[in-house]
């Protein structure tokens, strides 16, 4: 919900470039004319559920933008369409522009984004009257530029005047709203999409297999975006994002997506939510952090190790849950280390080797601890959602 940010400095210095645009959506999808760069679109949806959304067009670069919608139907008799989720433009053509939808579907603009038709023929229907969502686009150079998409987590392509179902089995990504299809830049039969994983097929379509991700032949966060290295197509590199007990971080493959190693060293950002000193020893603190691990430095900070704890050895999962809201060490036994997360309280008696849980049911969404200062309780609680404390 920050809009459009542009570098002229390959990424040293970022600036808000973002007048005419509605900071209250959120920018799912840009797409930059490839004969005349400074021109560019933008796709974004907002509301709950996504369900609002606008195109933009800037023909400075960026430096300021005008609704380019014309066409689309509004959502309610608003001035929004419904949530723009995908976009994308013909790389021969780039007046030819296509947009995907939360649930009005797939259009098409044959001048620049001026005026819209839908592209819905034999588009999936999710309920009623409502299709399902177009989670990415792509145009594949390969088959005359024709249209493909995922819908549903299913690889479809647009052809004669309809949307025609190509997988013939479940790659579905997970991705919810948001993936992303790429098309090899010169081989014809290999296609990838990416979203909570990273799939591939080698047949132009009908199989695919998980290669990245939670569950994957590799294992990793959720897969974001990828990107092909100009001067060799079979290297990818791919954003992933932390998920259970799985880092996010860059990962590489130099051999079209079948194997990956992890390229992310320097890369040290993460969300962290509380941080604790051991009363009795300051080079002793604790960390926690939004995705739901545990960190703990010996040395001041210096270095730091995560935790890592599993309910059975045979599965990946992390005890503290998605999201660590907080933590407290005793003010007379540092040994003592109280966790929140949103599944609970976790207490460990040795130094944060382990965990174990200690409330119930009774005890719903925490928030944040306070432990009486020079003493080992009472100890505090504070909860989301109208629960108290």
């Amino acid at each position: 919900y920050d809009g459009m940010w542009k570098s002229v400095d390959g990424g040293n210095n970022w600036f808000k470039s973002s007048t005419g645009l509605d900071d209250g959506l959120i920018v799912f999808q840009i797409a930059i004319d490839p004969l005349n760069p400074s021109t560019l679109y933008a796709g974004l949806a907002g509301g709950v559920g996504l369900v609002i959304g606008n195109i933009y067009e800037s023909k400075d670069g960026g430096a300021s933008w005008a609704k380019r919608d014309g066409g689309m139907p509004r959502y309610e008799s608003s001035a929004y369409t419904n949530g723009i989720i995908s976009l994308a433009i013909d790389p021969t053509n780039p007046l030819l522009l296509y947009a995907g939808t939360t649930y009005d579907g797939a259009f098409e603009s044959a001048d620049g984004g001026g005026t819209w038709i839908a592209i819905n023929n034999n588009l999936p229907v999710l309920s009623g009257t409502y299709l399902e969502t177009v989670n990415a686009l792509a145009v594949d150079t390969h088959h005359s530029n024709r249209l493909g998409a995922i819908i549903d987590g299913e690889y479809y392509v647009f052809l004669d005047n309809r949307w025609q179902l190509i997988s013939q089995n479940d790659f579905y990504n997970g991705g919810i709203l948001r993936d992303f299809l790429y098309f090899h830049p010169t081989d014809p039969l290999v296609v990838y999409s990416s979203g909570e994983t990273f799939s591939k097929s080698t047949d132009g379509g009908p199989d695919w297999t998980h290669y990245l991700g939670w569950g994957a032949l590799t294992e990793s966060g959720t897969v974001g975006d990828i990107a092909f290295l100009p001067s060799a197509p079979n290297t990818i590199y791919a954003a992933t994002s932390p998920v259970f007990d799985y880092f996010g971080g860059v990962y590489q493959s130099a051999d079209q997506g079948q194997t990956w190693a992890l390229a992310s060293q320097g890369i040290t950002a993460t969300t962290i939510r509380s941080v604790a000193i051991d009363p009795q020893n300051s080079k002793f603190m604790y960390a926690v952090t939004d995705e739901g691990f545990f960190w703990g430095t010996k040395d001041g900070g210096v270095t730091w190790s995560r935790g890592y704890y599993v309910l059975f050895p045979d599965q990946k999962q992390y005890t503290f849950g998605s999201e660590v809201t907080d933590i407290a060490v005793d003010p007379l036994n540092s040994k003592t280390i109280y966790v929140a997360s949103d599944t609970g309280v976790y207490k460990s008696v040795d130094q944060g080797q382990s965990f174990n849980k200690v409330t119930g049911e009774e005890v719903e969404w925490p928030d944040c601890m306070a432990i009486t200062p020079g003493a080992s309780s009472p100890i505090y609680l504070g909860s989301k959602f109208d629960n108290g404390v």
